[in-house]
């Protein structure tokens, strides 16, 4: 509630609670991904392309896991790839969730269980956010990453994740093939 001292109105703001994230499980990424995530290409990304997460697949040390709804369909790619100076365990992270399945949870989803995977996290994990992309922002902020003022530029966000820090709580179902 919120009152108005000039007018004597009284306001009442109503906050909906959060929806509970879709279910998503997360596997490795195979050769038959491949053909699927290049069709989303027809939808260009201004920051991260397809090309340049299949590329990135091949770095030695690089993780990368897609996330498939309940019926089995692939709703997201996430990689994460070693960065910083060797042997820091920093590791940097990317997302990238189907144009028709976005700002429905599944990009929060898979995050969440990819956190849940050694392979991915290490001592931080850092992502570099085009800062036009409020929600991909929001999605990163809700699963424990901070905005780095230091690395941050006009163009872009560099979100830190220190390793230990808890997401913020949401409700999520999601699940890692080991």
């Amino acid at each position: 509630m919120a009152a108005c001292i000039g007018c004597g109105k009284l306001e009442v703001m109503i906050v909906a609670p959060p929806r509970p994230l879709p279910a998503v499980h997360v596997r490795a990424l195979t050769a038959e991904d491949a053909p699927l995530l290049r069709r989303w290409a027809i939808a260009p990304e201004p920051f991260l392309r397809v090309e340049d997460l299949l590329a990135c697949a091949e770095v030695p040390g690089a993780v990368t896991l897609v996330g498939l709804d309940a019926k089995g369909r692939l709703v997201a790619v996430l990689q994460s790839v070693p960065a910083g100076c060797a042997g820091d365990g920093m590791r940097s992270v990317s997302l990238l969730v189907h144009p028709g399945r976005r700002r429905r949870g599944f990009g929060r989803a898979t995050l969440l269980a990819a956190l849940d995977e050694p392979r991915v996290t290490g001592s931080a994990l850092l992502a570099v956010v085009d800062r036009e992309n409020t929600a991909s922002l929001r999605c990163f902020e809700a699963c424990g990453f901070v905005t780095d003022a230091r690395a941050t530029s006009r163009h872009y966000e560099v979100l830190v994740r220190r390793s230990g820090v808890r997401p913020k709580p949401y409700l999520a179902t999601a699940s890692v093939a080991r």
